[in-house]
């Protein structure tokens, strides 16, 4: 099967995930829906698939902000450990900075597994933080990874192995 064009990588996920025909936005674009999480997978023109899913707004509190930020830059890192996928602001429409969790995924790629982890890599980073930025006054917590492992929210507690 040809694996080496954003259209056939699409159609191989969405026969994996058993989800029909994908619609397309645009040529370059197909939004996949997980629960409440909208995940926007876009064809870069260079044999990757960026990934993205927009967490949410950071608060219009320029204090509360600057405390958001702090803490998604201490927890981000423990993502890392066992995933690639990160974070970045971006402006909305609205003019306020949204969170978006993003990764890429190559191309030729022999299998849709590794497509599959990195969109949940991307979703989970998006759902740990979603909670957060929608004000509900939940506190961000150690998020449990599918291997088991919790990202750490304090850099202290980390721990780097070297060869």
């Amino acid at each position: 099967m040809q694996r080496d064009d954003f259209p056939s990588a699409i159609r191989a996920l969405w026969t994996e995930l058993k989800l029909g025909e994908p619609r397309m936005v645009d040529p370059e674009h197909v939004r996949l829906r997980i629960e409440s999480i909208g995940i926007d997978l876009y064809d870069s023109g260079r044999g990757i698939v960026l990934i993205e899913a927009v967490a949410g707004l950071l608060s219009e509190d320029p204090a509360r902000a600057a405390r958001q930020v702090s803490q998604i830059l201490r927890t981000n890192l423990g993502f890392l450990v066992d995933g690639d996928a990160g974070v970045f602001l971006r402006a909305a429409p609205s003019g306020a900075q949204s969170l978006v969790a993003t990764s890429s995924y190559r191309l030729d790629a022999s299998s849709t597994t590794r497509f599959v982890a990195k969109i949940e890599d991307t979703l989970r980073i998006a759902e740990f933080y979603a909670g957060e930025l929608k004000g509900n006054d939940v506190r961000l917590v150690p998020a449990r990874s599918p291997t088991g492992s919790i990202a750490s929210t304090e850099p202290e507690a980390a721990v780097i192995f070297r060869p």
